[in-house]
């Protein structure tokens, strides 16, 4: 095996990050390693640990009298004096490390002639770059502690009280984090099919991005804004709706289940996508999910190229929207202006600005309106998910168990340093 240094899987892994952010079109903001498992890739130091691994049982499943099995048992003679003995305590700590000594050692501790699919590591290694690059399903089913954008609140903060969420933004962490959530889960239930949409030329490439950005959680900050303009609050417990916010006097934090299931901005496209979804996805063959978040996950997770393609059309014309309203609120030209997400179609932008006009002429006329429900919407949330709109979507303390702020007190108190430190 060559002996790679640090350095040098450092520069293999960039050259991978970088062509993963190509094939997805992810801005570099996104997460490295949520940029790699969109790609459906991994550092190389998984692949060179599995490598090493499968190289290791390859040679112990030989004969006894085979020259690299007396090189291993002069190795394990020597181990105090041999030049291998770095190379011998990597192996070791390797399958220590998943957990399968037992493909080495046999229960007197002498070396095993077991002998193993390389499918069996693969699997191992996998997990392994599961938990290490985020977490695991079983981690994120099981966790109920603060996430870290709960701890930067404070309990007296108003958007614990205002902002409505559903629970994944709130507690399980790291299950807060949707792009980990979705993309672990489609690893472990649906074996990595879900970003099919990677691979087929049937969806736009401008789609395909706009469902890229939404299962790594970046697309609330992509939205193109005017100059000047403000940019989102990096917590995400405070990085509302701003057409919600403004328009119907709500404040909902701005991720994908909201964009999925609530925001009326789109209304009208999210019906056309639920009508597409029935005739040309079959979402009425659809398994019954325990909740609307999980719902939402296996939309991100698209099991077929047609279902890809719908939801990542609307997707991209919801970016589209955001960016025609974000130019229409500062006063920009929406007349002359056309977003990449709708591929230059005319007639879509025309729509786009016809409704934005008739949306801004109300707001200017009523000020706040009451946030509509869509119909459509929810009826096919009551086929598909046990769940409904109002358990789903409450405020951030409504979701908080009691006495959540003295355990958050206790995680912002500083730890007193000793003079003798000094």
């Amino acid at each position: 095996m060559i002996p790679y240094q640090r350095k040098h899987i450092h520069s293999m892994n960039s050259i991978i990050c970088k062509y993963a952010r190509w094939a997805t079109g992810l801005p570099s903001h996104a997460c490295s390693n949520s940029v790699m498992r969109e790609a459906g890739l991994r550092p190389i130091q998984y692949d060179y640990l599995q490598a090493r691994m499968n190289y290791y049982l390859l040679l112990q499943s030989r004969s006894g009298t085979h020259v690299t099995r007396l090189a291993l048992a002069d190795l394990y003679s020597r181990a105090s004096t041999s030049a291998y003995l770095r190379w011998y305590k990597g192996i070791d700590n390797a399958f220590s490390k998943l957990s399968c000594t037992q493909l080495i050692t046999n229960a007197n501790g002498s070396p095993s002639s077991i002998t193993t699919s390389k499918s069996v590591l693969k699997k191992l290694v996998h997990n392994l770059w599961l938990n290490e690059g985020g977490s695991s399903l079983v981690g994120i089913e099981t966790c109920n502690q603060f996430t870290t954008h709960l701890r930067g609140v404070r309990s007296e903060d108003v958007c614990v009280n205002e902002n409505i969420g559903i629970r994944m933004n709130v507690l399980a962490s790291p299950a807060g984090k949707i792009a980990l959530h979705t993309q672990v889960v489609d690893m472990c239930k649906y074996g990595g099919k879900g970003c099919m949409h990677l691979h087929t030329l049937r969806i736009r490439t401008y789609e395909r991005e706009a469902l890229s950005l939404f299962r790594v959680g970046v697309a609330p900050c992509y939205i193109k804004r005017p100059e000047g303009a403000t940019e989102l609050n990096s917590n995400r417990l405070k990085r509302t709706c701003t057409y919600c916010k403004h328009i119907h006097g709500v404040s909902h934090i701005n991720d994908v289940f909201h964009v999925l299931f609530v925001c009326p901005l789109v209304s009208s496209e999210r019906v056309r996508m639920w009508n597409a979804l029935a005739h040309e996805g079959s979402c009425n063959e659809w398994s019954i999910t325990e909740s609307i978040s999980e719902l939402g996950i296996s939309l991100l997770c698209p099991q077929s190229v047609a279902v890809a393609c719908i939801v990542g059309r609307f997707l991209s014309e919801y970016l589209a929207a955001s960016e025609f309203y974000e130019l229409a609120r500062c006063g920009g030209n929406i007349d002359t202006y056309m977003p990449r997400w709708i591929g230059c179609k005319q007639h879509v932008a025309d729509d786009l600005r016809a409704r934005l006009r008739i949306i801004l002429h109300r707001y200017d006329a009523h000020r706040l309106t009451p946030l509509p429900e869509c119909n459509v919407t929810l009826s096919w949330i009551s086929k598909l998910t046990r769940d409904n709109i109002q358990s789903a979507f409450k405020p951030i303390r409504a979701w908080l168990p009691p006495g959540w702020a003295v355990h958050l007190e206790n995680v912002h108190k500083s730890t007193p340093r000793s003079i003798a430190l000094f």
